[in-house]
């Protein structure tokens, strides 16, 4: 809807309510701003955008997630000028250079064997792909993620998120569970060797005790080489010791 057409219904209502209460009018209730009185911005530069009553304001954002590179980035304005002068969005029925070309310029910087690349529309999308991908490859359903995650706004990824505000209510995805996050900050018992044992325990035990997985290997070794210790201890001393 074009800014001007959303009109104010009275002399002293300000453009920002206006607009406010046309988005609770004309979108779905999830897209809302996360303050009582957001700003409404019309346009913005690099680092500063303009709200609808003239006012500026440094945005320490600069854009989000993918547009992370300032407002109006005249290298990326260029970019995409240039494209769809040429050709916007085909089907991937058919073959074209700009994909090939960004695929080729991931392939030169990726690691190891890393040449081929998945293009996606969201960051949702590219979790999809990922799981599905990790399914086809080993043949096991079961997902473990991060406890305060954030993995998307599908029916899979907003269960794999583990946060309350942004998971669907009711139910849950078959197959996922999750384990702490790894984030030394705020662990409970402080960071360190401590913390970073904390973590693998907990991560090992909600594979053994809430999937059909295991440990691997070479960590099964120890846990067999501990407990045949402690079973010689406890049999050397008539009991096991504290």
């Amino acid at each position: 809807m074009p800014l001007n057409s959303v009109q104010t219904t009275t002399p002293t209502e300000s453009r920002t309510r206006a607009l406010t209460t046309a988005q609770a009018d004309y979108l779905f209730p999830w897209v809302r701003p996360y303050y009582s009185e957001p700003l409404a911005l019309s346009n913005g530069e690099g680092v500063w955008v303009r709200d609808v009553e003239g006012d500026e304001y440094l945005d320490l954002f600069a854009g989000i997630l993918t547009t992370s590179v300032g407002h109006c980035n005249p290298v990326v304005l260029e970019a995409v000028r240039e494209q769809m002068g040429r050709l916007g969005h085909t089907s991937a029925l058919y073959v074209t250079e700009g994909q090939i070309e960004a695929a080729r310029s991931l392939a030169e910087i990726t690691p190891g064997a890393l040449r081929t690349a998945c293009f996606t529309n969201s960051g949702t999308e590219a979790v999809e792909a990922a799981v599905a991908t990790a399914r086809l490859y080993t043949g096991r359903h079961e997902i473990v993620a991060l406890r305060l995650s954030y993995s998307g706004r599908s029916t899979l990824t907003s269960h794999m998120t583990a946060q309350r505000a942004w998971r669907l209510p009711g139910g849950a995805t078959d197959g996922v569970v999750h384990a702490r996050s790894p984030y030394a900050y705020r662990s409970p018992v402080g960071d360190g060797p401590e913390s970073t044992k904390f973590f693998i325990d907990d991560l090992v035990e909600v594979i053994e005790t809430t999937t059909g997985g295991s440990r691997p290997p070479s960590s099964r070794r120890r846990s067999r080489a501990w407990r045949g210790s402690s079973c010689r201890r406890r049999t050397t001393s008539g009991r096991r010791p504290r």
